[in-house]
């Protein structure tokens, strides 16, 4: 968990109690709100795109297009946005696949499946490889939960 040490309202030092922090001087309460994500399944021809990462966590493994959703952004334009941004798709997101969270992980993962409409690849600096791989042959993933996502699409499709 995030430390924090003074208050944005007034300088004071802070307090933790009960997962949150306080300021005793000005009484200003600091939540530690989740981060909420998105992420793309794109299957097409039989293969499903994966993008290997080239920052942290998990720089130079597999996983799919993906970032965080803006204060006040709907999640599929956040998702259609972070595509074009990381790989210069545009897509069209069709269906919500799930919505994944895990104790003592600050980040809420949003799944969907999407299809691209436009565009030819092209890399930002936070991505070092994509490729399209059958689901037999795919490549060690990134993250625990992308197994899981593609399990739970697999299941409704």
């Amino acid at each position: 968990m995030e430390k924090l040490n003074y208050c944005s309202t007034c300088s004071e030092p802070l307090s933790f109690l009960d997962k949150n922090y306080f300021c005793n001087n000005c009484d200003t309460a600091v939540y530690l709100d989740p981060k909420v994500a998105v992420a793309a399944i794109i299957f097409q021809n039989e293969k499903i795109l994966l993008v290997k990462r080239a920052i942290n966590p998990s720089m130079g493994n597999w996983s799919f297009p993906s970032g965080f959703v803006d204060r006040g952004e709907k999640l599929e334009d956040a998702l259609e946005r972070e595509v074009l941004e990381e790989i210069n798709l545009n897509i069209e997101v069709s269906k919500l696949i799930g919505v994944y969270s895990y104790n003592e992980n600050p980040i809420i993962l949003c799944a969907y499946e999407a299809r691209i409409l436009s565009g030819e690849i092209k890399m930002n600096h936070e991505i070092d490889g994509v490729k399209k791989f059958l689901l037999t042959e795919l490549p060690e993933l990134a993250f625990d939960h992308d197994m899981q996502i593609i399990n739970d699409w697999k299941k409704q499709n």
